[in-house]
């Protein structure tokens, strides 16, 4: 079944009405699901694969599969890696409210926690955005992401050490009574990397080995099955980067932009007289000519693109 190369390829030859509806999110500052009061963060639900995963419940499962696929999609398996292992250690991969923080009282929660007034599965205080954002799987993964990815070494430190520069947790690497006298930095990110490990294996992601257009045997095997592919675009934003390129002064051509676009593909099917869905995670680096601000821009190509399928029904 062609799903990836399918998945890609239904951001690539979007509709016109789709690329209209691109066009006002780049053009923008924000994207499709973001609170006013905190630009370029997403809310939103990400559809996995269902399922028993060893030692979590079924809950704990789902979150994991969607903590997973939401970074594996916007920064690879190694950003997946960390945001599952900082779920793990931060609320047993629990959506958490708390007593404290008494605007998440009122939404869906997995549990209570006690840890000043941070909610959700990372464990966020109030600083980090709103009740609904840090209680949401999808929206405090990017939450979560933002910050990972705004250090600029996180890609080559170890995954612990990544996730305790962006959770400033007692695990400094100074041994005292907060952390259990723990030597290590991060150390209680490092206690779930293997447990992490496992979950992020549950999930291939592909960059570019699979071709973005599909092949005349995948037309043939959609028009069998009546195939159409659907697109919600969840995030749009400007690649780190290329935002700290141009802060830099090593971009200065106003006529050239770049945005990060996350978007989940439904590739709809009928099989036997039955209606089936597979959805697909799909991120995409694309380069545009043209101001973001201006009415007009020229789509120029596609630099970067993940996909992670996450479920079939």
């Amino acid at each position: 079944m062609p799903v990836l190369n399918l998945a890609a390829a239904a951001i690539l030859t979007a509709p016109v009405a789709g690329l209209a509806a691109l066009a006002i999110l780049i053009g923008g500052t924000t994207d499709s699901f973001a609170d006013s009061n905190n630009p370029g963060l997403s809310a939103g639900s990400v559809c996995s694969t269902s399922g028993p995963l060893a030692g979590m419940s079924a809950a704990e499962a789902q979150n994991a599969r969607v903590v997973a696929a939401t970074a594996s999609a916007r920064a690879g398996d190694r950003a997946a890696l960390i945001a599952v292992m900082t779920g793990l250690a931060e609320s047993g991969m629990r959506v958490l409210a708390d007593p404290n923080d008494p605007t998440g009282n009122q939404l869906s929660n997995q549990g209570v926690g006690h840890d000043h007034d941070s909610l959700g599965i990372f464990q966020q205080r109030a600083s980090w955005g709103t009740a609904a954002q840090r209680m949401d799987p999808v929206a405090s993964t990017n939450l979560f992401l933002d910050a990972l990815l705004h250090q600029r070494d996180w890609s080559s430190v170890e995954p612990w050490r990544a996730a305790q520069d962006v959770q400033r947790s007692a695990f400094t690497g100074v041994p005292g009574p907060s952390n259990n006298f723990s030597p290590v930095t991060g150390g209680n990110y490092l206690v779930q990397a293997d447990k992490a490990a496992r979950i992020v294996d549950l999930f291939s992601v592909s960059e570019g080995q699979a071709p973005p257009v599909p092949t005349i045997a995948d037309w043939a095997w959609l028009g069998l099955r009546q195939g159409r592919t659907t697109v919600e675009i969840q995030r749009v934003t400007e690649p780190v980067p290329w935002s700290t390129a141009v802060a830099a002064g090593e971009i200065i051509d106003p006529g050239v932009a770049a945005r990060e676009v996350t978007a989940l593909a439904t590739l709809h099917t009928t099989e036997v007289g039955i209606d089936m869905k597979t959805v697909t995670s799909v991120a995409l680096n694309l380069n545009l000519e043209g101001s973001p601000a201006l009415a007009h821009w020229g789509f120029v190509g596609v630099v970067t693109y993940d996909v992670v399928l996450v479920s079939r029904s």
